[in-house]
C-alpha cells in the first residue's frame, strides 16, 4: 500500500480514530486479532450504507501504517462527500478474525471541499422523506428568520411609538403655556382698560364738575354777598331759552345731567333778577 499525502480535515478527529485504532489493535487483543478494518457510508435513513474503503490490518502495524489509514479514510471520505453534497455520516467497522460481525465501530462526519463552509446540515437523499426533512429545515429556516425581522421592526415601531410620545407631550406642554401666556394677557388688558374707563370717567366727573362751578360760582357768589359782584352772563341765556317753546325746552332739560339743570335754573333766576 503506498502512502499518499497526509489530508489533515479535522485534527482533533483524526486523532480520536487514530487512538480508537489503536485500541482495538494493541489493547482489545483479547478478544481477536484485528483482520480488517471496512468504511462505510450512511445516508440519513440508512441502516447499513454502502462500502467505501476496506483496509486490511498486519499483526503488529507501525505507526506510518496508522497515519496511511488516515491519508487514506481522510481522501475516500472527502472525495465521497464531494460528490454526494452537503455533510455525510460514515462510520469505521473493526472486524476480528472468525467473526463476521464488526466488533467495534467508530462514527465520525466529513463535508466536501465545496461544502466545506456550509452551515453543518446533513444531506438527504431525493426520497419522499428526505424532501420532507429538507422541507421541514427550509421552514424552520424562514420562520427563524421571520421572527428576527418582526422583532427588529417591532423595537423599531416601539422607539418610534417612543420618540412621537415624548414629542407631543413636549407639544402639548408648549401648547399649555401658550394658553397660559395668552389668558394672562387678556386679563392684563381687561385690567388696563378698566384702569383706562375709571381715569377717563373720573376726568369727565371732574369736567363736568368744574363747568357746574364755573357755571355756579358768578350767581352763588352773588347771592351770598347780596350784591351783583362778577356778572353772569345770563341774559343771553335767559333771551334764548325764552325763545323756546315748551317742547323745545323739555328736549334740553331731558339732555342736561341734574347739576346742569340745577345750574341752568339759578342762571334763569338771576337773569329775571
Amino acid at each position: 500500500m503506498a502512502p499518499q499525502p497526509h489530508l489533515v480535515i479535522n485534527d482533533k478527529q483524526d486523532l480520536k480514530m487514530t487512538q480508537f485504532l489503536r485500541n482495538q489493535i494493541f489493547i482489545a487483543r483479547e478478544s481477536g486479532p484485528v483482520s480488517r478494518i471496512e468504511l462505510r457510508h450512511l445516508p440519513a435513513g440508512s441502516k447499513l450504507g454502502h462500502e467505501v474503503l476496506v483496509l486490511e490490518v498486519p499483526e503488529d502495524p507501525e505507526d506510518d501504517w496508522f497515519l496511511n489509514v488516515i491519508d487514506e479514510v481522510d481522501a475516500a471520505t472527502l472525495n465521497d462527500a464531494g460528490a454526494v453534497g452537503g455533510v455525510q455520516t460514515y462510520i469505521l467497522l473493526v472486524f476480528r478474525k472468525g467473526t463476521p460481525k464488526a466488533q467495534a465501530r467508530f462514527a465520525f462526519r466529513r463535508a466536501g471541499l465545496e461544502d466545506s463552509d456550509d452551515q453543518g446540515f446533513d444531506s438527504e437523499p431525493a426520497t419522499s422523506p428526505g424532501l420532507l426533512k429538507q422541507l421541514m429545515r427550509h421552514n424552520e429556516a424562514l420562520t427563524k428568520v421571520n421572527a428576527a425581522n418582526s422583532g427588529v421592526m417591532l423595537r423599531v415601531q416601539a422607539k418610534m411609538i417612543e420618540h412621537f410620545g415624548n414629542e407631543n407631550f413636549k407639544m402639548l406642554e408648549a401648547r399649555m403655556e401658550q394658553v397660559e401666556m395668552i389668558e394672562e394677557l387678556q386679563t392684563m388688558k381687561h385690567a388696563r382698560e378698566l384702569e383706562s374707563a375709571k381715569a377717563l370717567n373720573h376726568e369727565e366727573r371732574m369736567t363736568g364738575l368744574l363747568d357746574t362751578v364755573k357755571l355756579l360760582a358768578p350767581t352763588v357768589i352773588n347771592k351770598m354777598t347780596g350784591k351783583e359782584l362778577l356778572p353772569t352772563e345770563a341774559a343771553p341765556v335767559v333771551a334764548f331759552l325764552e325763545s323756546l317753546d315748551e317742547e323745545q325746552q323739555g328736549k334740553i332739560a331731558e339732555l342736561l345731567s341734574p347739576a346742569q339743570q340745577v345750574a341752568l335754573a339759578e342762571m334763569v333766576r338771576a337773569g329775571e333778577k
